[in-house]
């Protein structure tokens, strides 16, 4: 017997609005990526109705840059993952494209989506999860300027560090970070005094502060305060 989708199926996937489509694609991802750090993270958040989603024209993580196509709308979630649509006009006509911070995940289309989370048991938890989430709809300032004057000036002052350790025979550099590392922590019992309740780590800094490690150890504590 061949499988026929209902009408009102039909109907529920043609009329699907971006909020709508954005809080089915987390389900997704969470069914389908379970191993993925970032979308953990951020299907945990939707359940805690602690979700932003924004929309932007163009998007740099630390790693690379997300630049949406003509007709598509690009959408980052928590500053974690991103969801770009290739029709923001009528998603469930186009398809998703899922990303974490490093790298693109895949593309599936809008309606293999609903599908698969209503395989899954899930269509109700992604209906809750976007009617909390906070999903603005117009567009927020590129981030890449503001990434790259930032950066930039981080690393003035950084090389600034760097080049005075550096005539002190460089004991002094930035720190790389482990990819299995990087995304967001939850502390918890006593830890949460000290680190608050979370902590964003990336490729080379926590909660936005630079590591940095000494290749030779300082002799004594006015060595060490020579560094800095």
């Amino acid at each position: 017997m061949p499988h026929h989708v209902s009408s009102k199926a039909k109907t529920s996937v043609a009329n699907l609005s971006i909020r709508e489509a954005a809080g089915l694609t987390i389900v997704y991802a969470h069914l389908k990526y379970e191993d993925n750090q970032n979308w953990t993270n951020v299907y945990e958040q939707a359940n805690n109705g602690d979700l932003e989603v924004d929309h932007y024209p163009e998007y740099s993580f630390d790693n690379y840059t997300l630049t949406p196509d003509e007709g598509q709308a690009l959408y980052i979630v928590n500053k974690e993952a991103a969801i770009i649509f290739t029709n923001q006009d009528h998603p469930s006509q186009g398809a998703v494209i899922l990303s974490d911070n490093t790298r693109q995940l895949a593309k599936v289309n809008v309606s293999k989506v609903y599908q698969y989370v209503k395989k899954h048991g899930g269509l109700a938890k992604a209906k809750k999860i976007s009617q909390k989430m906070n999903l603005e709809k117009r567009m927020a300032q590129n981030n890449i300027k503001q990434n790259s004057s930032s950066s930039s000036s981080a690393q003035s002052s950084s090389s600034n560090r760097i080049v005075k350790k550096k005539d002190n025979n460089g004991e002094i550099e930035v720190t790389s970070i482990s990819p299995a590392l990087q995304g967001t922590w939850y502390a918890a019992g006593l830890f949460t005094e000290k680190l608050n309740s979370k902590v964003q780590i990336s490729s080379n800094a926590i909660n936005g502060k630079t590591i940095y490690k000494l290749n030779k150890r300082p002799n004594s504590e006015k060595e060490l305060k020579e560094i800095w």
